[in-house]
């Protein structure tokens, strides 16, 4: 299956990567005017009366009042200093018109964007307000729209998803329900399985996707699995719709995907020629990270025992990586004695460390191969 969708797809590429980059450094500021801007408290939408929201420079203002009150602040004024303010609980936020220092409590904090007086109302940076009021804020963009989720509550969705035509739209996360950042969704036509559309998601997990002109109600179904580059090898992760029924392009759709992580196996052959009684836990396997992981992050070092494996003797269930490999002989209790090795199948000569690359199995599977020689 993963060979017929690798022929099938075009290999996700430097489009994604500008697609993810964009979003990660200036939310919000590739989304057009004549998008509508749409605030959420803890999932419920937020009204803002005469004055709007505005996008400038990929920060969001909202008028002042609306906002400290939805985060449950009792709002003042000041006209002569131009300062507008919330209290609770004893706690004050104050900010100026057009300064760039803000008082939160009794401390002063830098701002990036100051509040700002338009057409006679007052803004204020939304993101600045929240999070110093001790709220998360995501952002998702739709066709239309561009939502902005604020949120201390964890047991609901910051951003209420409503489907729109020609779109299919949603959240990616892991099985935890934490949002998975940069995940490529391909959409497929299915009249027409050559037709696909595509989208990434975004920070927060939220994804998007425009689905083609049509004059009559196409099917579409998103694509089981999704594809990351990492060092010029592509590697292909489950992705788990909530809903398996194909997506009408003139009603759209929302579809929840949860992905799998890429994760391999450490498989070794050990040499024990000269050892002989032995435990395959005897040998303690050290993977030292050489630069991010497949999934963006960096990883600590690795150190775990191996074990019997339908496959052999390994480590399973690693991170996709680039790791310097060591292993030592160390039965419990004893002083570990360090080991030679070597890369599977290899004419070389056994070294104290090796760097194996991941391949794929014919049944999908992805490995790292070593050979390790025990020594009396």
């Amino acid at each position: 299956m993963k060979e017929t969708l690798l022929k099938r797809r075009k290999t996700i590429t430097l489009i994604f990567a500008l697609l993810w980059i964009s979003a990660m450094l200036f939310p919000g500021a590739a989304f057009s005017a004549e998008r509508t801007v749409e605030v959420y408290v803890n999932g419920k939408s937020l009204t803002f009366g005469d004055a709007s929201p505005i996008i400038q420079d990929g920060r969001t203002f909202v008028p002042f009042r609306a906002i400290f009150e939805a985060l449950g602040y009792t709002v003042t004024w000041d006209g002569e200093e131009q300062i507008a303010s919330g209290e609770k609980d004893g706690f004050k936020i104050e900010l100026t018109i057009n300064s760039f220092i803000a008082r939160v409590g009794s401390e002063e904090t830098a701002l990036d964007a100051p509040a700002k007086m338009i057409g006679g109302n007052t803004l204020v940076p939304l993101r600045f307000v929240s999070e110093h009021s001790g709220y998360d804020v995501v952002y998702m963009s739709t066709q239309d729209t561009f939502a902005i989720g604020i949120y201390d509550q964890y047991d609901m969705d910051p951003i209420p998803l409503r489907a729109e035509p020609r779109q299919i739209a949603g959240r990616v996360t892991d099985e935890s329900g934490t949002a998975e950042p940069g995940i490529p969704v391909i959409a497929v036509n299915t009249g027409s399985p050559d037709t696909e559309a595509s989208g990434l998601s975004s920070e927060f997990g939220y994804y998007s996707i425009e689905l083609p002109l049509s004059t009559k109600g196409d099917n579409w179904t998103l694509s089981p699995t999704y594809e990351i580059q990492y060092h010029g090898k592509s590697y292909i992760g489950d992705l788990h719709a909530d809903l398996s029924e194909p997506v009408d392009s003139l009603e759209g759709g929302i579809r929840t995907l949860t992905a799998a992580p890429i994760t391999g196996t450490l498989l070794m052959e050990v040499d024990a020629s000269g050892q002989s009684l032995w435990n395959p836990s005897d040998i303690v396997i050290t993977l030292s990270s050489k630069g991010p992981l497949l999934d963006g992050t960096e990883s600590e070092t690795i150190v775990k025992r191996a074990s019997e494996l339908t496959g052999g003797i390994g480590v399973p269930l690693l991170p996709i990586g680039n790791y310097e490999v060591t292993a030592h002989y160390m039965p419990n209790g004893a002083i570990p004695v360090p080991l030679q090795l070597r890369l599977s199948s290899s004419d070389e000569l056994y070294e104290g460390a090796v760097t194996p690359q991941f391949q794929e199995s014919a049944e999908g599977d992805y490995y790292l191969g070593i050979e390790v020689k025990l020594t009396d």
